[in-house]
C-alpha cells in the first residue's frame, strides 16, 4: 500500500506539479501569455487549487525563480567535486553542458521570460539580482579553486573573472542556439553587400590560433561544448598572466 502523503507533503507535491506546468507553459507562450487557469488545467488541479498555494501569477513567478536558483547551483556546486585534476573537472563540465544540451532552447526560452518579467516588474528585480549574484559568485569560487591547482593567484579579483565568464556564457548560448553551425560571411551579407579584404580562405580567428588544449576549434561551427571550450582558453590565459607576473 502506497504510503499516504501529509498534508504538508501533498502541499509541497501540489505546489511542484503547478511550478512544473507554469515552466512549460512561460517557454511555450511567455509569462504574460499565460493565464492562471491555463496553469491549473496543466498541472491537473482547479483554479482554487493555484490560490491556495499562490497569492497570484508574480508570487509563482518568484517562486520558480527561487527553485530556478537553487536547483543551478546545486548542479554548479557538484561540478568537479570529486575531481582529482584539472582535466577531471573539464570533463565533468563537459558533461553538464552536454545534459544542458538536450533541452537548452527550453532552458534558456526560460531564462529570458524570466528576465523580461524582472525588466517589466521592477519589484520582481531584486531577486533576479540575487540569482545572477549567486551565479557569479558560484564562478568565482570555482575559478580562484581552479587557479589555485596552478599554484598561481587569480590575475585580477575572483569576482570580476567570475562576471567575466557569466557574460561569455549567456553570450555564447545565444549565439549556440540562434547560429549552431556559423554563418558564412558572404551568403548572409544583404544582396549587394561585400565584405572588403576577406579573401576565400579567410577564417574566423578561434581557439585553434592558440595551440592549447582547445585547438582544432573554430568559430565556423559553434557547439555544444563552445562554453567549456572558452572557459579552458581563459584559464589557460589567466593561468599564463598570472605565472609572467610573478617572474616579472
Amino acid at each position: 500500500m502506497a504510503k499516504r502523503l501529509s498534508r504538508e507533503e501533498s502541499r509541497a507535491q501540489t505546489k511542484e506539479r503547478l511550478l512544473d506546468a507554469a515552466e512549460e507553459l512561460f517557454v511555450s507562450r511567455g509569462v504574460n501569455g499565460t493565464s492562471v487557469e491555463q496553469i491549473a488545467e496543466l498541472a491537473g488541479f482547479s483554479r482554487g487549487a493555484f490560490y491556495s498555494n499562490f497569492d497570484g501569477r508574480h508570487e509563482l513567478v518568484l517562486a520558480l525563480l527561487e527553485r530556478r536558483t537553487e536547483r543551478e547551483l546545486r548542479e554548479v556546486a557538484a561540478l568537479g567535486e570529486n575531481a582529482a585534476s584539472f582535466a577531471e573537472v573539464i570533463e565533468s563540465l563537459r558533461e553538464f553542458n552536454r545534459r544542458r544540451a538536450e533541452h537548452l532552447e527550453q532552458w534558456y526560452a526560460l531564462r529570458i521570460e524570466l528576465l523580461l518579467y524582472a525588466l517589466r516588474n521592477p519589484e520582481a528585480r531584486p531577486l533576479l539580482a540575487r540569482r545572477e549574484y549567486l551565479a557569479r559568485r558560484a564562478m568565482a569560487g570555482g575559478i580562484a579553486e581552479i587557479l589555485s591547482r596552478y599554484g598561481v593567484a587569480p590575475p585580477a579579483d575572483p569576482a570580476f573573472l567570475g562576471l567575466i565568464v557569466h557574460a561569455l556564457e549567456d553570450g555564447l548560448l545565444i549565439q549556440r542556439l540562434i547560429a549552431p553551425e556559423g554563418i558564412d560571411p558572404e551568403s548572409a551579407a544583404p544582396q549587394g553587400v561585400s565584405h572588403e579584404g576577406a579573401t576565400e580562405g579567410d577564417a574566423t580567428p578561434g581557439p585553434a590560433s592558440t595551440g592549447n588544449a582547445t585547438s582544432g576549434r573554430t568559430a565556423e561551427g559553434i557547439g555544444d561544448e563552445v562554453v567549456v571550450d572558452a572557459f579552458e582558453l581563459l584559464i589557460d590565459t589567466w593561468t599564463a598572466t598570472a605565472k609572467k607576473t610573478e617572474k616579472s
